[in-house]
């Protein structure tokens, strides 16, 4: 589905929409595999149309059916210097993402 500002479809409510969309952003932290497609419905939440809705509603099927998906950040009980660093490295077909 290709989505664009189609000003003659019917516009759809914008406060659940932004709602959905502040979720999903939320998400993005551990599950790195829907940032491209919140990403891109999130252009829309200025004037949100049927078929934005319908790929957000794609999305959380999505995530609906990949429930148990996901990153786990382990926490190391060895700490000798009390100094919290933090990294991580998203690969996608062996290209560094973020």
């Amino acid at each position: 589905m290709k989505l664009t500002e189609e000003l003659d479809e019917k516009a759809v409510d914008a406060t659940l929409f932004k709602q959905i969309i502040r979720s999903l952003r939320y998400l993005c932290n551990n599950r790195s595999d829907i940032s491209y497609g919140v990403g891109l419905i999130s252009r829309f939440m200025n004037d949100p149309r049927v078929s934005h809705m319908a790929a957000t509603k794609h999305i959380l099927r999505y995530l609906k059916g990949t429930i148990d998906f996901g990153l786990f950040f382990p926490r190391e009980t060895n700490q000798v210097e009390r100094k919290n660093t933090f990294g991580y490295l998203f690969k996608y077909m062996n290209a560094p993402i973020s």
